[in-house]
C-alpha cells in the first residue's frame, strides 16, 4: 500500500480535506485564463464545414481518453470571426459547463467551442495535472450550477474554484504516474467491454436464428421475398406489423410548467435515456402524475407494451413494458394483437434495426414515425410456435445475460478505483515520489 506525507494541513477547503504540507490551494483563475466559447450562425453555410475543431458538450461526453483530437462539427475562419468563440492553444483543459457539467478533455489541437464549454488555458504548472484534479471533482462542479430550465455553471464560480498545487516537479511526478496507471485500467476496461461486445453479439445471433428459422433445424424452407431476411421456414408467414398490431401510438410530452404533472412522481414516463440493452423497461428516470394521464397530456400504455425509439441516434432500441407506463413523443409504442407474442415481436424487432434506419425519413435527424413503424416487415410463425420460441429464447438469454452483468459489475469497480486512485494522488493523501525513482533506477 502507498504511504502519505510525513506532515498534513487544512487546506481550508472542505472538498479537498487535508494536503501535505508542502503543497498549496488557488484559485483557478489565479493558474489559468478562462474563455467561453460561442456559436456562429447555423444558417450561413461560409461558417461551417471548415478546418477549425468546434467543440460541443456532446464532443466531450464521448471522448474516451484525456485528449479531444476531432469534432462532429468545424468551422471556418469566417465562422471564428463572426462570433465570440475563441481560438484556444493545444493543452488547453477543454470542461462542458452545461448539459452536462463536468465532462472534460484536454486539447491535442488548437480548437475552439460553443457556448456549453470553457477552454482553461493554464499559465503555470502541468495542465494533465489541472485536468486530473477537474476530472475528479464533476460532482462538486455540478453543485455549483445554477439555472432554472438547466443548470450552467457560471464562470465567476469556475474562476473562483479551488484546487491543489503541489511543486511543477511534483507535479510531473503524479502525471507520469497517472498516466501509466490509468491507461492500464483503460486496457483492463477495453478488453472487458469487447468481452461484452462478443456476449452482446451471441445473444443477438439465439435471437435472431430462433425468430428467422425457428427450432426446427429440419424444417423445409421458402424464400420470404425480402433481401435482408432471406428464407424462412415454409409454414410462416411474413405480414406488415399494422396487420400484427391493434395499436402504434406515438407518447406525449407534459407541459413542463405544470408541476402538478410531475408531482407526485406516480408513473413511469420513459425517454430514450430509459433504454439499456436489457431489452425490459422498467424504472424510469422521470414520473408522472395520475393527474398527468386523466387529462390526456400523456398517453398510458398497458404492460406488455413493446416501446421503439423512433428518432436519432437511438433509433430501433426497444423495449417491452413490465408494467402500464407512459412514454415521449421519440417513442413509438406497439401494441400486438392475438397473432403475435409480445416478446416473440420484441426479439424480432430487436434483430432488425439497422432496417428499421434504412426505413427511416429526413436527411439531418432519422425519423421513423408511426407509418414507418406499421410498415415494418415482421415474420410471424403460429402462435404457439411463438410461445415455444420464446419459451427457448428466454431459458438460453439468462446465462448469456448473467455473464455480461458480471463484467459491467467489475467495469464499473474499475472505475471506481481509477476515481479513487486520481483522488488519492492529486489531493496528496498518497504519496507517489517514490514510485517515480524506482521507476527511473531500473
Amino acid at each position: 500500500m502507498k504511504k502519505g506525507y510525513e506532515k498534513y494541513k487544512d487546506s481550508g477547503v472542505n472538498w479537498i480535506d487535508e494536503i501535505p504540507n508542502s503543497w498549496a490551494v488557488r484559485k483557478l483563475k489565479h493558474i489559468a485564463n478562462i474563455t467561453g466559447g460561442s456559436t456562429p450562425e447555423s444558417e450561413t453555410t461560409k461558417y461551417w464545414d471548415g478546418d477549425i475543431p468546434w467543440v460541443t458538450p456532446v464532443d466531450l461526453s464521448s471522448v474516451t481518453n484525456h485528449l479531444i483530437l476531432d469534432t462532429k462539427r468545424k468551422i471556418t475562419k469566417e465562422g471564428l470571426d463572426s462570433c465570440g468563440t475563441t481560438l484556444v492553444p493545444k493543452d488547453s483543459i477543454i470542461l462542458s459547463t452545461r448539459a452536462p457539467i463536468g465532462s472534460i478533455a484536454v486539447a491535442g489541437v488548437e480548437l475552439c467551442t460553443n457556448q456549453g464549454c470553457k477552454a482553461i488555458t493554464t499559465k503555470v504548472g502541468n495542465p494533465f495535472f489541472y485536468y486530473y484534479q477537474l476530472l475528479i471533482w464533476k460532482e462538486v462542479l455540478e453543485s455549483f450550477g445554477a439555472g432554472a430550465t438547466f443548470k450552467e455553471l457560471p464562470s465567476s464560480e469556475l474562476k473562483d474554484f479551488w484546487i491543489t498545487e503541489p511543486s511543477f516537479e511534483e507535479q510531473e511526478v503524479i502525471v507520469n504516474y497517472l498516466d501509466r496507471k490509468t491507461s492500464q485500467i483503460a486496457q483492463l476496461i477495453a478488453q472487458k467491454e469487447k468481452l461484452i461486445e462478443l456476449l452482446q453479439e451471441k445473444r443477438q445471433a439465439v435471437i435472431n436464428e430462433a425468430v428467422t428459422r425457428g427450432l426446427n433445424q429440419n424444417v423445409k424452407l421458402k424464400d420470404s421475398g425480402i433481401e435482408w431476411l432471406g428464407k424462412i421456414p415454409a409454414h410462416w408467414e411474413v405480414k406488415k406489423l399494422k396487420y400484427l398490431a391493434s395499436g402504434v401510438l406515438t407518447g406525449k410530452t407534459p407541459n413542463t410548467d405544470r408541476t402538478d404533472y410531475f408531482e407526485p412522481e406516480e408513473v413511469d414516463w420513459f425517454t430514450p435515456s430509459d433504454f439499456n440493452d436489457q431489452l425490459v423497461l422498467e424504472n424510469s428516470r422521470r414520473k408522472i402524475s395520475s393527474k398527468a394521464i386523466k387529462e390526456n397530456a400523456v398517453l398510458l400504455f398497458r404492460k406488455d407494451s413493446v416501446l421503439l425509439i423512433g428518432i436519432g441516434a437511438t433509433l430501433g432500441k426497444i423495449g417491452i413494458l413490465k408494467y402500464d407506463a407512459s412514454c415521449n413523443q421519440q417513442i413509438n409504442a406497439i401494441t400486438f394483437n392475438e397473432l403475435i407474442n409480445p416478446l416473440f415481436g420484441l426479439y424480432y424487432l430487436s434483430r432488425i434495426r439497422e432496417q428499421m434506419q434504412s426505413a427511416s425519413t429526413a436527411s439531418t435527424l432519422a425519423i421513423l414515425n408511426q407509418s414507418g413503424t406499421k410498415d415494418l416487415m415482421i415474420t410471424c410463425p403460429p402462435i404457439s410456435e411463438q410461445n415455444e420460441i420464446v419459451r427457448w429464447i428466454q431459458d438460453k438469454l439468462p446465462q448469456i445475460e448473467e455473464a455480461i452483468s458480471k463484467i459491467k459489475v467489475q467495469i464499473e469497480k474499475l472505475h471506481e478505483y481509477r476515481q479513487s486512485l486520481i483522488s488519492e494522488v492529486v489531493t496528496g493523501k498518497v504519496d507517489v515520489r517514490e514510485d517515480a525513482k524506482s521507476k527511473k533506477n531500473k
